[in-house]
């Protein structure tokens, strides 16, 4: 049945991929499909004496791109029919809807009265297994329909050590490269950000579609359009990327492993970078995770004066308009230091790696406000977000 390829949990391939072994974004065609064992108890009009169904039943599931298609014939009275359907982007749903689309069943029908209903179906986080929507699938006359199936063989194998978020999520290595040439993918629904370590580093941001995965690189030489596409095993990728001069490059990679877990940004100061002011100095993180910044409450940041001093922080992004996170005065009546959390907004979540994203530091000399007289100029660097 067509099973809501579960993409982000289950086997890297699988990205959609139930009718060919890989469910996820897998190859292109494969002959072979993927066999399902569907129990005689779940089989619809499994008591009909005509049908004579006496065991458990075989459905085969091939995949192209998005869409998929099951074919099944039921032993031994030989009715037969299919289920045709589209995995959602994120590889989490599959839905057979309306014809002649959804379950079908061959001339003359012989079980759901009109031989069509819809089903819309769960894969498993193994990918080894799905089950229907509760309420999602019923024929056309109203009844429901409630199916699971396992898998029994054929297609590809799937990854069995998925990354969380989905099958582009991972670290993973340039196939052309001897030394570490590490690019990194988070996945979120049908949208990946990612960085690459090497020719100087760089950012990735792209889109999910079916089994590719297109979008834009900035760095050295950059920036460009790249596309590539998720191999049958889950485990690699290959495609195309440009340049700014317009020269194209093939190149693959292979998987190395799942990103490391992201830091608690309110107990911890990743990449520590300290901009000075006068009297004044911030110790402020370098680079931010996005995962952490969903994650996180507020950004941790230390702060010291050697006089009296107004000290003002302040973490904002955006290059035509500023949008603050937060801004925190910390008044100074003798010298000291102090750990500040800057809180992080709601909107913070919407980032990419692309956001410019910066932190400042101002101060004014002695604990009073300074109400006339020039003021010293801001201290400003970049803050570098990664997946």
């Amino acid at each position: 049945m067509v099973a809501q390829v579960r993409l982000a949990g289950g086997s890297r391939c699988h990205r959609g991929r139930i009718g060919r072994r890989p469910v996820g974004r897998c190859a292109a065609r494969e002959p072979v499909g993927r066999q399902w064992r569907i129990p005689k108890a779940q089989i619809p009009c499994n008591d009909r004496a005509d049908l004579g169904i006496i065991d458990d039943q075989v459905f085969s599931a091939v995949q192209n791109g998005s869409a998929v298609t099951f074919t099944y014939t039921l032993l031994p009275s030989g009715k037969g029919g299919q289920i045709v359907g589209t995995v959602s982007p994120d590889g989490r749903t599959f839905t057979g809807g309306d014809a002649p689309n959804g379950w079908t069943e061959n001339p003359p029908a012989y079980c759901f009265g009109a031989g069509h209903g819809r089903i819309q179906l769960l894969m498993a986080a193994d990918a080894r297994s799905f089950s229907t929507v509760a309420g999602e699938s019923r024929t056309d006359l109203g009844n429901l329909i409630d199916i699971s199936g396992t898998y029994l063989g054929g297609g590809t194998e799937p990854r069995t050590t998925p990354c969380a978020g989905g099958p582009w999520t991972g670290r993973w290595q340039r196939a052309d490269e001897t030394g570490p040439a590490v690019t990194t993918f988070v996945q979120s629904g049908s949208t990946v950000n990612g960085t690459y370590d090497y020719g100087g580093g760089g950012t990735l941001f792209g889109t999910v579609s079916g089994a590719s995965l297109n979008g834009t690189w900035t760095g050295g030489g950059g920036p460009g359009p790249f596309s590539v596409t998720l191999g049958p095993d889950g485990a690699s990728f290959s495609g195309t990327v440009t340049g700014a001069s317009g020269l194209t490059r093939s190149l693959s990679w292979r998987l190395l492993g799942c990103p490391t877990s992201a830091p608690d940004l309110q107990g911890t100061i990743p990449s520590p970078q300290t901009l000075r002011a006068g009297p004044t100095s911030l110790v402020a993180p370098g680079r931010l995770s996005l995962r952490s910044l969903k994650r996180s409450k507020c950004v941790l940041v230390r702060v010291a004066s050697r006089r009296p001093a107004r000290v003002l922080v302040s973490i904002f992004s955006g290059r035509l308009s500023i949008r603050l996170f937060e801004q925190r005065l910390v008044v100074f009546r003798a010298p000291g230091h102090r750990q500040v959390c800057i809180r992080v907004p709601f909107r913070a979540r919407t980032f990419n790696v692309r956001t410019p994203l910066k932190v400042a530091l101002g101060y004014t000399a002695g604990a009073e406000p300074q109400r006339e007289g020039p003021k010293p100029p801001p201290r400003i660097r970049p803050i570098r977000l990664v997946p």
